[in-house]
């Protein structure tokens, strides 16, 4: 398991750090789901922050969403 998606799973009480899982309620998965949303968010805004903002054409938003999909499934471990 990927070592970002543990420590949200710890955040989230769902995961005990021992290669097992707890039995969890429902609001321990759906914090678990708004971690991951909020940390895919972050990872594009950081981005945003560090690119200068492009033209009125489509090509660069695109090629923005884009480098972010592939951002945020490197930074999860997903392929």
């Amino acid at each position: 398991m990927n070592e970002r998606i543990k420590k949200l799973l710890l955040q989230a009480n769902i995961y005990d750090g021992r290669e097992s899982m707890y039995w969890c309620e429902e609001k321990n998965l759906v914090e678990f789901a708004e971690l991951i949303v909020r940390e895919c968010a972050g990872v594009i805004l950081e981005e945003m922050k560090r690119t200068p903002q492009v033209h009125d054409y489509w090509g660069p938003y695109w090629d923005g969403l884009d480098s972010a999909q592939k951002m945020i499934t490197k930074h999860f471990g997903v392929e």
